[in-house]
Order: structure tokens, then sequence, then C-alpha cells
């Protein structure tokens, strides 16, 4: 019983909210039948569960542990319809691009304000964004607030989405697709920090070297005569796994041995020189946390109508990358499998 008095004291003097305390009072009567029951295994049980119970009246709120989930969200987003009907604008001619293989990467159309979101359920990513850039959209992004508040996307299943506890400890950060600096209001702002709308990026990559090529996009479509439409997008090429291709360069610098696999380079970079890995990965699959996919490149197609003119950015998903000549839009589509502007043929 002096388990049970213990608890009620627990109750007694705790300042939490009633819930709580009853939460701790029903604890506390399974704790005294507990309590009754023969030990064994060589340690007090009602001692090691009373230890649990103090550190929950003390904390209920992080006695949830590993189970907590990504905080709810209230930004209103529109509703998931299955397809890019109450978004077809953010293609050319209304046409989204032709995705091969779309049932096996488990892939949803999302809508959001000002743009729109391909959404691959086996990578966690999206496959691509796209939206609309104009001289008029570009002036009204002017001064408008980040609000930096992402959250995970309640449209998609929960074994298909990216979490925010995916990002924690990775290494990476959460890469908007559709940038937010393209918004042009603050629904669309705010809508852009949905985790349907990023990818794991390095960090310099992000918030340097891409945030460039972003710059330079926007640039292009002030001055440009129409309507420019952009579509962004992730690259899963064969053995560039940013985070293990960074723990090769760091073994490297060391004048260290190089193993044969994947794992095995990271756990070496880890052990003899000091690398940085990330909390949760599979260095074979190339994710991190619940298996969000690290992308080893990324894409951004520009296609102007007024000339007839598309390139695309490719960049390597790392800290060390740099800014090369764009590629043609027929090499882009070769590179990725995609057909990003059905109908059209735009000039190099």
């Amino acid at each position: 019983m002096k388990y049970v008095i213990r608890c009620c004291t627990f109750i007694q003097c705790t300042t939490k909210p009633r819930k709580n305390r009853m939460q701790i009072f029903k604890a506390a009567l399974l704790l005294a039948a507990v309590s009754l029951a023969p030990q064994s295994h060589g340690f007090d049980l009602p001692t090691q569960v009373l230890k649990a119970l103090e550190s929950y009246a003390l904390n209920p709120d992080k006695a949830a542990g590993a189970r907590k989930t990504a905080p709810h969200s209230d930004v209103a987003l529109p509703a998931a319809t299955g397809n890019f009907g109450e978004c077809r604008e953010n293609f050319a001619n209304g046409e989204s691009p032709i995705v091969p293989n779309l049932k096996e990467q488990r892939a949803r159309a999302l809508c959001f304000t000002g743009f729109a979101v391909l959404h691959s359920g086996m990578t966690k990513t999206p496959v691509y964004s796209a939206e609309v850039l104009s001289r008029e959209r570009i002036d009204a992004s002017k001064g408008l607030k980040r609000t930096n508040k992402f959250f995970a996307d309640a449209r998609l299943p929960g074994a298909e989405k990216a979490t925010l506890d995916d990002y924690q400890g990775s290494t990476f950060q959460r890469g908007h697709q559709f940038a937010a600096a393209d918004a042009e209001n603050e629904d669309s702002m705010a809508q852009s920090f949905s985790l349907a709308n990023m990818v794991p990026q390095s960090p310099v990559n992000n918030s340097k070297t891409w945030a460039g090529l972003e710059k330079a996009t926007r640039a292009y479509a002030h001055r440009a005569k129409g309507n420019v439409y952009v579509i962004t997008g992730p690259a899963y090429m064969p053995q560039s796994c940013p985070f293990v291709l960074a723990a090769k360069r760091m073994l490297a610098e060391q004048n260290l041995a190089i193993p044969a696999s994947n794992s095995q380079i990271v756990s070496q970079a880890v052990e003899t020189a000091g690398f940085l890995a990330p909390r949760s990965y599979d260095a074979q699959a190339c994710t991190v946390g619940a298996g969000v996919a690290v992308p080893s490149h990324l894409f951004k197609l520009v296609y102007d109508p007024t000339t007839q003119r598309a390139w695309a950015h490719w960049l390597e998903n790392t800290d060390w990358a740099r800014v090369s000549a764009p590629i043609s839009y027929d090499e882009l589509v070769r590179r990725t499998g995609i057909e990003f502007l059905p109908g059209v043929h735009p000039r190099s």
C-alpha cells in the first residue's frame, strides 16, 4: 500500500490540470495491483513503474516520447480531388507533365494557392512543383513575411508523407520546391511550408546556391513580356547519395580508407573522421527519418511561351555544388524520364 500512498501524494501536490491528475490516479490504481503481484526477474517492478509515474507527474507532456506527432496545422488547404483540375493554370496550356510509373510512385495531385505539387508516397517528397511567375505576381510578393511554420500535409496518408520528426537531426534542411519567396499572398506563403512541398536539401545548397537560382528565375520572369512557367523537383541518380558523398569526401580529405558499401562509408566516417551523420538514415536507400528520400540533384525548368524558349537548372544536392550552365529541355527529359511540357516543342 505504500505505493498507493506515495502516488496519491503526487495527485494532491501536482499543479497539472485535473485531466492529468485523473490519468495519474488511474496509473496509481494499476500500480497498486502490480505491487500485490509476486516479484521476479531480479528487479522491483513497482519501484520501476513508480519512477516513471513520478516523471509523468512532473511532465506529462513528455511521456509520449517518440510517439509525439506533428502539431496540428491551422493552414487552410484546398481539398484533395485526385487531379489538377482546380489548379491547371499552373501548367503550360493547362496540361500537367506526363510522369511514368505513377502507380508505383503512389503519386497524388495536390493543389495549393498559387502552385501545384505532384507528391510521391514512395519517396515522401514532391515529384515536382509547378507555378506561374509574372511581373505582377513577383511585385505582389515583395514585403510578404515568411511564416516558417512547417507542417505535415493532412491530405496525404500517414504512411506516405514526411513529418517534422523525419527532418529532426537529419542534417538536411526542409528545401522548398515552390519557393516561399514566389508566394504572392499570405495563403500561398503559409501553404508553401507544407512538407509535401519539401525535399531534404543540404543546408548551404538550400540557403545560398539554390536560393540564388530562385532569385535569378524571378528576375527573368519580372522582365519577361508574359507569364513564365516554372517546374521544380528532385532527381535521384544512382551512386550519388548526398550524405554518402559527404562522408566519402571527408574520408578522402583525411587520407583514410574508403570502404566499398554506402553503409560502411558512413559508419567509417563517423568513427574515424568526425562525420556528422543523420540521426536516422538508410545509406543504401539514401533516406532519412522514416523513409524520406534524399535527392541527389534538384532541377528547375523555366519555360517562356512568348519566346518559346525553355531551359533547366540542374544542381547537385551538396554543400559544395556550384552552378553550371543550364541544360536543354530535351536533356532534362532524358535525365528524369518526365515529359514536362506535353505538346510543346520549346527552343533551347
